[in-house]
């Protein structure tokens, strides 16, 4: 099972608390750490960008030179990405930024030169995606450092499954949270309870009422199908899962919290 440090943040303030020694302390009391990971290490200089204008390359069919904007100056870009266009708001990496396979730097690309890359979400680390550009769905301006707007440095832990077997408390992220905020004697937040907009009745009947005491059904409508926000997405994947969409995305979400 892999735990993310900035879920947890979401239900116990870990401010100013050792985050490795913290882990430490969770392997001693409850179940045991095989592994720890630091994500958005190897990221920086990565910001937010504008494609202002897209050309077809001239000796190429997959290749598009453009102008990105990126908060301090148009830059030229060579970009393979099938998904380009105008206006399109993306995450830009200048010549001198590094993302994790390394340093960008200027190149030049098929007789033109390229003065950093537009990136997809799989070359920073950040989903498995490789469809095409990261776009961004965050208001914020060109030159915008990502990492002001996408949680993207994280620890991430890995707890022994078996250690867990008899702790159905701990399947989920809150449980987690439960456990690290009882160890260190820290308050909890506590879930918002749900209050449904409409009173309109639900049949539910259950037939075997021995094995199953209690069952809730809910009506939901007005749903379409679309990518659910990236900062979703990116939590998904990195504990283990791969986004779809919205619909799938949002119960797997409520899982990985929850353990239900």
């Amino acid at each position: 099972m892999f735990v993310s440090i900035n879920w947890i943040k979401d239900y116990v303030d870990l401010d100013g608390i050792d985050i490795k020694k913290l882990i430490e302390s969770f392997t001693l009391a409850t179940a045991e750490v095989e592994d720890i990971i630091e994500k958005g290490a190897d990221i920086d200089k990565v910001v937010v960008g504008e494609i202002l204008s897209v050309e077809n390359h001239p000796n190429s069919k997959k290749l598009h030179l453009l102008k990105v904007d990126g908060g301090d100056r148009i830059y030229d870009v060579v970009c393979g990405a099938p998904n380009v266009r105008e206006n399109m708001k993306i995450a830009f990496v200048k010549a001198g930024g590094r993302v994790p396979a390394g340093e960008i730097t200027k190149a030049t690309v098929a007789g033109y030169e390229s003065e950093g890359m537009c990136c997809s979400a799989f070359e920073l680390g950040l989903s498995d995606d490789k469809s095409g550009l990261m776009e961004i769905d965050v208001d914020a301006p060109n030159g915008t450092d990502l990492k002001d707007i996408y949680p993207i440095d994280d620890i991430i832990f890995e707890v022994d499954n078996k250690s867990l077997t008899n702790r159905p408390d701990l399947w989920g992220h809150y449980g987690i949270a439960r456990e690290l905020a009882a160890l260190y004697d820290l308050p909890l937040v506590e879930f918002e309870e749900y209050k449904p907009e409409t009173t309109e009745s639900y049949d539910v009947r259950i037939i075997d009422t021995e094995r199953c005491p209690r069952y809730i059904g809910a009506r939901v409508e007005g749903l379409s199908v679309k990518p659910s926000p990236f900062k979703m997405q990116s939590r998904i994947w990195r504990v283990g899962m791969r986004p779809i969409n919205a619909l799938v995305d949002v119960t797997n979400y409520v899982m990985l919290a929850t353990g239900q």
